[in-house]
């Protein structure tokens, strides 16, 4: 049984520790024990019971926590994730998640750090970064490339043979055409359909989806 610490206690801090959960009840005995989570704030009551979870300090509290705890950062938005990614450094191992009713093919790989949710689809010959998200019920095709901190989320289609950069964002319900690649930190807005390569830095939205004016 490994040990895990969660930085975050937001959202998707809430569905990384359902994807625990449901990966503990799935394996008939404990795959995880959630030590806590890290957090610059203090989290709300709620979170905290609904969760049974402490609160063991500030991002930077990970320095206190023995060396056996893995990490993950269970934030929604690369660059808060990148940024808490930084802040910790080296040193710590990184838990890679994912849930137990999440469908991946052959030739799957996936980085350390990376988030795979509840029903969510990778078919194969699939990279998968560090610290990549695939958020529930998105569905990523054949022979496709999520660097390190792409974001996947809900209900995206990924086509065969996209490539998605660093820090890249597909928001929920987007579907990118075969073969196009998303620029690092690019954006993806919802329910947009991608049908050529955004370029870096870019936010795309829209059917077709198109760059916003700066």
């Amino acid at each position: 049984m490994g040990r895990l610490a969660v930085v975050g206690a937001g959202g998707f801090a809430s569905e990384v520790l359902a994807l625990v959960e449901a990966s503990n009840a799935a394996a008939g005995s404990p795959v995880w024990q959630v030590v806590g989570v890290l957090a610059d704030w203090v989290p709300d009551d709620d979170f905290l019971d609904s969760w049974d979870v402490a609160h063991l300090g500030a991002t930077d509290a990970h320095t206190r926590l023995d060396a056996d705890v893995s990490l993950v950062v269970a934030v929604g938005d690369p660059d808060a994730r990148r940024a808490l990614v930084a802040r910790i450094g080296s040193g710590r191992d990184y838990a890679t998640l994912v849930h137990p009713s999440a469908a991946l093919g052959r030739h799957v790989r996936l980085g350390a750090g990376a988030v795979v949710c509840s029903h969510a689809s990778l078919t194969t010959h699939v990279v998968v970064g560090r610290h990549a998200q695939v958020h529930a019920g998105a569905v990523v095709g054949h022979d496709c490339v999520l660097d390190d901190l792409a974001t996947v989320s809900p209900g995206a289609i990924v086509s065969g043979g996209v490539h998605l950069e660093e820090a890249s964002f597909l928001g929920a319900g987007a579907v990118v055409n075969p073969r196009v690649t998303v620029g690092r930190g690019a954006v993806v807005g919802s329910g947009a359909v991608v049908v050529s390569d955004v370029a870096a830095g870019t936010t795309a939205v829209g059917v077709p989806a198109r760059p916003l004016a700066r």
